[in-house]
């Protein structure tokens, strides 16, 4: 089911959600930079017929969801808020958190706000409580595009006015062979500058909280997957060590791959891995 949250700022968040068992916990999916709820569309199905229900949401400036242009619409803060309220409107009390990069990033954030009884298991995906990038080298782009790109967000020539609202891309159509086309389609439906204005609010978060992040981590009890890629190129994999050492229910999976794009690409061997991991966690 398909529906939307009228954020605490004015924002429209679009979020789909199935039904499953009730003795089970509910798996909440976050996307990765400039991609959508649909990157969770395998492990929906496999999910269902395991009787979980689940949730994915399109976070703000991706997919759906509203696109605003202001750089504070997007500081972890809010996007952690937003998860929270899409809780509290479907009545969600026990869930597993399963975050995809930058969602991973998200989903931390969220425990350092929210983090109780309710979060039953938490699965990172490729992702990091640490800003990966220096400055120029984001997504370890050409430091020179990244410069012309900043350069024509700041003189408000690129904005997210220039990206049409089209009906949501579904990225498992993006095949594995063609990468310069699926890294084209997401950035063309994510606009530039929501995907900087994330990278931007991922450091300030990781930055500003470094010490309220590790406390938390440290804190969770929660039985704890993480996931990686052993040459991923986008999020190194020394993220997921550091916190599988900071983390103390923790323990990591490493694919021989250099794949940053698992949910999409890996899906059967991603769904396997999880869900054998949600049997041994309950």
């Amino acid at each position: 089911m398909q529906d939307f949250l009228k954020s605490h700022d004015g924002l429209d968040i679009h979020y789909a959600h199935t039904k499953g068992s009730s003795t089970k916990p509910v798996l909440i999916f976050l996307h990765g930079l400039g991609a959508n709820v649909s990157e969770w569309k395998k492990m929906v199905v496999a999910a269902k017929t395991k009787g979980y229900a689940t949730l994915a949401i399109d976070l703000r400036g991706h997919g759906l969801s509203s696109s605003p242009e202001e750089f504070l619409y997007y500081h972890l803060d809010e996007l952690s808020k937003d998860l929270k309220n899409i809780l509290l409107k479907l009545k969600i009390k026990n869930f597993v958190l399963v975050g995809h990069s930058f969602g991973g990033s998200v989903a931390i954030a969220f425990c350092t706000k929210y983090l109780d009884s309710s979060l039953k298991a938490l699965v990172l995906i490729e992702s990091t409580h640490k800003y990966p990038y220096k400055k120029y080298h984001e997504l370890n782009s050409n430091p020179l595009v990244c410069f012309v790109i900043r350069t024509l967000i700041g003189w408000n020539i690129l904005t997210n006015k220039n990206f049409p609202k089209i009906p949501e891309l579904d990225l498992t159509h993006l095949q594995k062979e063609n990468a310069l086309f699926q890294v084209y389609d997401e950035l063309y439906h994510t606009p530039f500058k929501v995907l900087l204005q994330c990278l931007d609010a991922a450091k300030d978060f990781s930055i500003t909280k470094e010490k309220k992040i590790h406390t938390t981590l440290k804190n969770i009890r929660s039985p704890t997957l993480l996931i990686t890629g052993s040459s991923d190129k986008i999020v190194d994999p020394k993220y997921s060590y550091e916190l599988n050492k900071l983390i103390p229910s923790s323990e990591l999976k490493v694919f021989k791959t250099e794949s940053h794009q698992l949910p999409l690409e890996y899906h059967a061997l991603l769904n396997k891995e999880i869900f054998s991991f949600l049997e041994r966690a309950n």
